[in-house]
């Protein structure tokens, strides 16, 4: 297996145990409310499945000769590059669940207001904006918006955490 493909497996791997956390949680909410992330877990592992069988499918005779071509050039500096490459990536990936993680903890522990607020400008500083006033604007203006979206205009029910405001 070719190392793209074993980034596109991994991937899909990681997908489809999301998909699959997903539904679980999903299924712990009341059954008017649960309908929507339902569906949307159910087609993120459709779509991890369908990728993976699409990385073990065999490619065209044109696409296996270059593959066999780079594959005769395997080189020691170029197989440290793709790890550490993936080893980046990884990193990333972590940092970005570990971060999803905090942020539904935030909401738990305070309120869905302070914790996207709070996520925002993290996530905005951790991805290099490191402009104070840029990062409040935006967190705030994208914090108001998803409120009257989701709250106001489509009405759903704000999550509870243990401050509660009004």
């Amino acid at each position: 297996m070719r190392l793209d493909q074993k980034r596109e497996s991994l991937f899909c791997g990681l997908a489809f145990l999301t998909a699959a956390a997903l539904i679980l949680a999903s299924l712990g909410y009341d059954i008017e409310s649960a309908y929507f992330p339902l569906l949307l877990s159910l087609l993120m592992g459709v779509l991890a499945i369908a990728l993976f069988v699409q990385t073990l499918m065999p490619h065209s005779k044109e696409t296996a000769k270059a593959q066999t071509e780079a594959a005769d050039q395997s080189d020691r500096d170029q197989n440290d590059k793709d790890r550490a490459v993936m080893r980046d990536q990884l990193i990333g990936f972590f940092k970005i669940f570990v971060a999803v993680l905090a942020y539904i903890a935030g909401i738990q522990l305070t309120n869905y207001t302070v914790a996207t607020l709070a996520f925002l400008i993290l996530m905005m500083g951790m991805l290099g904006t490191h402009k104070v006033l840029h990062l409040a604007l935006v967190a705030a203006g994208m914090t108001a918006l998803l409120s009257y979206l989701f709250f106001t205009f489509l009405g759903v029910t704000p999550p509870e955490g243990l401050m509660a405001f009004g």
